[in-house]
């Protein structure tokens, strides 16, 4: 399963909040990792992340089947999603 919608926005703009808000309501399933950035996965020429701090995302989800895996617990929810706001800000990520 895929989720059927994303939360993006500036850093800083309650995108956590909405993020938690969303994860309590019954009909909903959020992925357990907040930010997946799996659409801004990338890497410059020399290994480092082309978006996000590299600090905070150690563990980046870079395959398709890692990301479905994130979602294999939704169940019947009316509405599957993860939030990453980095999307935002990435090109690749439209």
């Amino acid at each position: 399963m895929l989720p059927n919608f994303i939360v993006i926005g500036a850093a800083k703009a309650g995108t956590t909040a909405l993020y938690w808000y969303l994860a309590e309501h019954p009909a909903v399933f959020m992925s357990p990792v907040k930010e997946t950035n799996y659409f801004a996965y990338g890497l410059d020429s020399a290994g480092r992340l082309l978006y996000g701090d590299p600090d905070v995302h150690r563990f980046p989800v870079k395959s398709l089947s890692e990301y479905e895996e994130l979602f294999v617990e939704a169940g019947h929810a009316g509405a599957v999603g993860e939030a990453s706001p980095i999307y935002l800000e990435c090109p690749q990520a439209a």
